[in-house]
């Protein structure tokens, strides 16, 4: 039975990795330092990892 668990995970994650993904990385304002740094991430993230599709997103993250 063991075997056949084995399998089947390695099928998941097979599947997984061949469906797009697609992700948004909040940032703070566009004036702040987090959104260059989240668009940066994004544009690596992009060009690097196969079939995925990253975004920076302006958020009100950083303000106090």
């Amino acid at each position: 039975m063991k075997p056949l668990k084995v399998i089947a995970i390695s099928l998941s994650f097979l599947y997984a990795s061949a469906t797009a993904q697609n992700i948004s990385i909040a940032t703070g304002g566009i004036g702040g330092v987090y959104y260059p740094m989240g668009g940066g991430l994004a544009s690596v993230l992009s060009s690097k990892v196969p079939s995925m599709s990253a975004t920076a997103e302006v958020t009100g993250g950083g303000s106090v």
